[in-house]
């Protein structure tokens, strides 16, 4: 058997197209591989996230009913704004600055601290240094009224309607390639 001359060129081509298309393959796998880690990163940190605002809120109350204080969502609210960034840095209680309320605020920013937390960035609080990461976080504070209505922030259970809970609105946003975000709702009632 002889070979036509070129043959052996035609073979070389198409070896290394086929090599190619495999090493494409394999990196878009690998790709594709490393952008599910980073989804799958943000969706855990940012489900923590909304946890630990609603477990900041919790405790607030579980405080509030331990030191007498009445009414039980003292730290809740600023007069009818109910939206707020958490205070914490790293031990002790937490407590909410009412200033942010919403995501374009800068205090809504989490920072990976240097003590190897997250926490908000805030000029209120404890002092919080770190790199800011992509995401940002908030927490709404509704009112839940006697007749089991849910108020929006500018507005409050009138009488004869009491306040007889709080629904804990934990909103967190990821920012990346694109905006992703997580809202965790929890209610929390006057009932010890």
């Amino acid at each position: 058997m002889t070979l036509a001359r070129g043959q052996t060129l035609i073979e070389l081509i198409a070896a290394i197209a086929v090599l190619g298309f495999g090493l494409f393959t394999v990196m878009m796998f690998a790709i594709s591989n490393t952008q599910g880690v980073q989804r799958s990163t943000d969706e855990v940190a940012s489900l923590n996230l909304a946890r630990e605002e609603i477990e900041f809120a919790k405790n607030l109350r579980d405080s509030n009913w331990m030191a007498g204080n009445v009414p039980f969502d003292t730290g809740m609210y600023s007069g009818t704004d109910y939206s707020a960034t958490p205070l914490w840095g790293g031990s002790g209680a937490a407590s909410f600055d009412f200033t942010a309320d919403d995501y374009a605020h800068a205090q809504s920013v989490v920072v990976s601290s240097t003590s190897g937390y997250y926490a908000n960035a805030h000029t209120a609080g404890p002092a919080i240094t770190g790199m800011a990461t992509p995401y940002s976080r908030y927490v709404v504070f509704h009112p839940i009224c006697d007749d089991h209505s849910v108020l929006n922030s500018g507005s409050a259970c009138i009488s004869p309607l009491y306040k007889i809970g709080v629904r804990v609105e934990a909103r967190v946003r990821v920012s990346r390639q694109s905006i992703k975000e997580v809202v965790m709702y929890e209610d929390l009632y006057d009932w010890r």
